[in-house]
């Protein structure tokens, strides 16, 4: 592998790194370890990915509730203005959650 690369001098450390690449892919159950080793990591990073993706979901739908809820009670007790509001930014918003307990 190394020796491909017309930069790499011929010293003693290049040819031995060499030898243990070459080595290591002829040898067939060492290079099944690497690889199953790979794709296991793969697999890893794709079930974190897949989890975050559904924790995120699960947050925006949480937040939707919450919202919906906030939106209800303020129509219930009148308060259209409040809710109106709301709609301007999150420190109202965030004030009229915790007035509601939501």
């Amino acid at each position: 592998m190394l020796r491909h690369n017309r930069d790499v001098g011929p010293d003693g450390l290049t040819a031995e790194m060499d030898a243990a690449v070459v080595e290591v892919s002829r040898d067939a159950e060492r290079r099944a370890q690497v690889n199953g080793f790979m794709t296991l990591e793969h697999s890893m990073r794709a079930l974190a990915n897949e989890r975050h993706e559904e924790g995120l979901a699960a947050g925006e739908a949480r937040a939707e509730e919450r919202r919906s809820a906030l939106i209800l009670r303020l129509a219930e007790d009148g308060r259209s203005d409040d809710l109106l509001r709301s709609a301007e930014g999150p420190a109202l918003l965030e004030q009229l959650y915790a007035e509601y307990g939501l």
